[in-house]
């Protein structure tokens, strides 16, 4: 849908998304175009009464280029296009992480703090009704901010259409790092339930005793992530207590303590949630113009160090350690679910589902490779002596993300097989669904080389 939107506080996740994944656009309303010529207006007063000054970006060039003031001439033809960048090459950004850099963008604009024109701004959005965005390199982007990756999104659409300190306000800041946490949260929002309703089928297959999903539990615990994942998988549990069907003893670790990992986990989606849209709020530019109604009399431009996300990467980081670790406790229940007296490996009458045991590895293990830490960068010298590799953090988040759906979506397929081949009767009507849902895609004798299609479908019922 088509967003008018009139200020910064216009900007939330749910237009993130629509924006995103749905193809919405953006216009600006005539009161907000009026109020950003205003302070454009403000910005070029200030310029004009401070042209002796070395003003990064605007009467100077980037980086060493800050040392010399420009004159006249230079500054024109300066102030036309985009400032130098270092261009990567490689795979592209995905359609819909690219759209929201264009957004995020564009927050620094809407809070005055970078001051195009208008219709600078405008253009900006309409890169939206595109079939197709640019294509912009995934890796190498190991600047201080985002200006590899902002140079190659918006360069052919601008270079030489651009005025005073347009360029710089294009390309400098971290606008990507604050993509990266709202495109994260978009790709993990609706995790915790699917993942808690797969437990719960394998705890049931499993024959895992009502104590270690007791309500009391949730209560002395005092933690409302872990009460609440304790709480939802119990909902699916709910009419499945039969004690006959139950150990009478403690089921093996994965089946005590996973729901408390999966507590983890939606703890570590809400904080990216709430750090994602802090930074829809928050201007990142550099340098920042505050106007004159704070820096009397024509305002003040500060060099500084948005461009640096100090957000992004540690929350990333985060998410990615509570996805790694999700997968490996699935996995974990997978080979009990598959090796426990009674269980997949002695039903089945040769390997078939259960040999997903070794997928489900592979998979982990991919997780668990991209739970590293993602540190502020060493590599640069001289004046750029810091770079921040946050979409690094965001690509192993969503590749994480991936990994945990796969490994989920096998034991889904080991714990729906087992209930199938052992005829057992589930007493919950979702979880009974649920379960016959998986096996209306993955039928009980299927061989292997049907699996990729079979499997692949599972997934897709579960996580859509």
């Amino acid at each position: 849908m088509k967003h008018v939107i009139s200020g910064i506080e216009d900007l939330n996740l749910d237009l993130y998304e629509d924006v995103t994944r749905n193809g919405g656009t953006i216009e600006l309303s005539p009161q907000l175009a009026k109020q950003i010529d205003e302070q454009r207006q403000k910005f070029l007063d200030f310029v004009v009464n401070n042209r002796q000054l070395s003003l990064y970006g605007i009467t100077t060039k980037q980086g060493i280029g800050a040392k010399k003031v420009l004159t006249d001439e230079e500054l024109d033809e300066f102030g036309e296009r985009l400032p130098g960048y270092g261009g990567s090459f490689g795979e592209s950004f995905p359609q819909e992480f690219i759209r929201g850099a264009v957004l995020t963008r564009t927050v620094d604009y809407l809070a005055g703090t970078n001051c195009p024109r208008s219709k600078t701004v405008q253009r900006v959005y309409d890169m939206l009704k595109r079939e197709e965005m640019p294509p912009v390199p995934m890796k190498g982007n190991g600047d201080p901010g985002d200006i590899i990756p902002c140079g190659a999104l918006f360069a052919d659409e601008f270079n030489g259409s651009l005025q005073l300190g347009e360029g710089m306000g294009l390309i400098n800041g971290s606008p990507f790092s604050t993509n990266a946490l709202c495109d994260a949260y978009i790709r993990v929002k609706n995790l915790a339930d699917p993942i808690e309703r797969i437990f719960a089928l394998a705890a049931f297959a499993a024959g895992a005793p009502e104590m270690h999903f007791n309500h009391n539990l949730g209560d002395k615990w005092d933690d409302e992530f872990i009460a609440q994942s304790l709480a939802n998988i119990s909902h699916y549990l709910e009419g499945t207590w039969d004690e006959s069907n139950h150990l009478f003893y403690q089921a093996p670790c994965s089946f005590r303590s996973t729901q408390r990992v999966i507590g983890w986990l939606r703890r570590t989606i809400q904080s990216t949630h709430d750090f994602a849209l802090k930074t829809l709020r928050q201007p990142v530019n550099n340098p920042m113009f505050i106007g004159p109604e704070k820096e009397p009399p024509y305002g003040r431009v500060l060099s500084n160090g948005g461009w640096h996300s100090a957000y992004a990467g540690p929350v990333l980081d985060a998410l990615t350690r509570s996805l790694a670790d999700t997968a490996t406790m699935l996995a974990m229940t997978n080979n009990r679910v598959c090796e426990i007296p009674g269980g997949l490996l002695e039903v089945e009458p040769e390997q078939q589902v259960s040999a997903m045991c070794m997928v489900a590895c592979g998979w982990v293990e991919e997780a668990r490779n991209c739970a590293t830490n993602t540190l502020t960068s060493m590599c640069n010298s001289g004046h750029t002596d810091t770079g921040t590799p946050d979409t690094l953090a965001w690509r192993k988040a969503v590749d994480a993300e991936e990994a945990l759906e796969c490994v989920a979506t096998i034991l889904a397929c080991s714990a729906a097989s087992l209930v199938a081949r052992k005829e057992m009767e589930i007493g919950n009507a979702k979880l009974n669904a649920f379960q016959k849902g998986i096996i209306s895609r993955l039928p009980v004798g299927t061989t292997p080389q049907f699996f990729r299609k079979s499997v692949a479908d599972v997934r897709q019922f579960i996580f859509g």
